[in-house]
């Protein structure tokens, strides 16, 4: 039997239910009084290692078989997280105009800080952070910007600029934030790797049966199909890796799977469908990845042949295009 998750997903209720340590099950209980399972694997750090699938499950089995207490559950109060710091520093920098009240900066700020928190602990939290140096404060902004710049912008640019040589930067050091990615026309698809992906390409007609027809709609390009998660692909480009809490990704890969695993990167690849008709991976992350078993490492792209697996560290994906959309498709721009 199908359930519907947050997120539009099927998830299958196998009966399976993944381990998570005593004390995470008790924060996960008490965290779902005033959150959803999605919003306390972002801000938790104690659950952040845990699938979505992972939590769900162990949150519905806990309903029927109420753990016990542990001597650690009452006592455990949820830290601060560098990214909620950020968002308090933030607000005390702006605190000098009189309509931002803290009431208004909770409200502005929500799905940052305050899922945890009492409003009693957020003020005790905002008069410490105040009382730290100048040099203190930019030191916890510059440690967000660096996780930020790491991993979670796209490349700005990827031409090598006299300034830039002048200042020993590499294009891809330059990762901002583009609201609209075109795929990069320079860097082209490795023909060898093509090569070795289509060799090793098995047809899977058993697997394309298993519930993934089904869960296809008409406007679907393609669906990303786990054992028990199946995400459409309805736009030219997605983004995959893993959702924090202060930016999001088009699929999560820490939904599927035992663990949200950290050897993915939080911008791990983008996923294209080009002029050509093709589907096309290309790997922005800081980690490799594999289709159908050839290593894809950064900076690399391939095109993904139709029932192709897709492994992140260890989170499968069967590739099922909509062969009769695609069809279509390239008939009408063969006919331009």
């Amino acid at each position: 039997m199908h359930q519907v998750n947050s997120y539009g997903i099927q998830i299958p209720d196998d009966g399976n239910v993944p381990y998570m340590d005593p004390n995470d099950i008790i924060t996960l209980i008490n965290a779902l009084q005033n959150m959803t399972v999605y919003q306390a694997q972002l801000v938790i750090p104690s659950l952040s290692k845990y699938s979505i699938d992972c939590l769900t499950k162990n949150f519905k089995n806990a309903l029927k078989n109420p753990p016990l207490p542990t001597p650690n559950s009452h006592k455990k109060a949820f830290q601060f997280t560098p990214e909620e710091d950020f968002w308090l520093i933030t607000f005390l920098r702006y605190k000098g105009e009189q309509t931002y009240t803290k009431e208004r900066f909770l409200t502005d700020t929500m799905e940052f800080v305050g899922h945890n928190h009492t409003f009693e602990e957020i003020s005790q939290r905002l008069i410490y952070l105040n009382e730290l140096t100048a040099k203190e404060k930019d030191t916890d902004i510059d440690q967000i910007a660096k996780n930020v710049l790491d991993e979670e912008m796209f490349y700005l640019s990827t031409e090598q600029t006299e300034e830039m040589r002048k200042n020993d930067i590499e294009s891809r050091d330059l990762m901002q934030l583009r609201c609209n990615y075109a795929p990069d026309c320079k860097l082209n698809p490795h023909s060898e790797i093509n090569m070795i992906i289509s060799q090793s390409h098995v047809d899977l007609p058993i697997l394309t049966t298993f519930d993934t027809l089904s869960a296809m709609k008409a406007n679907d390009l393609a669906v990303l199909r786990s054992i028990n998660v199946a995400f459409p692909i309805r736009r030219e480009a997605i983004v995959l890796g893993r959702n924090q809490a202060y930016d999001q990704v088009d699929i999560d890969l820490s939904t599927s799977g035992p663990s949200s695993c950290p050897h993915i990167s939080r911008k791990q690849a983008i996923l294209s469908f080009l002029e050509d008709c093709c589907f096309y991976i290309e790997n922005i992350g800081n980690r490799a990845f594999r289709v159908n078993g050839v290593p894809i490492y950064p900076d690399q792209m391939c095109r993904i042949p139709a029932y192709a697996i897709l492994d992140f560290s260890g989170v499968l994906f069967l590739f099922v295009p909509n062969t009769k959309l695609i069809d279509e498709l390239s008939r009408f721009l063969g006919d331009k």
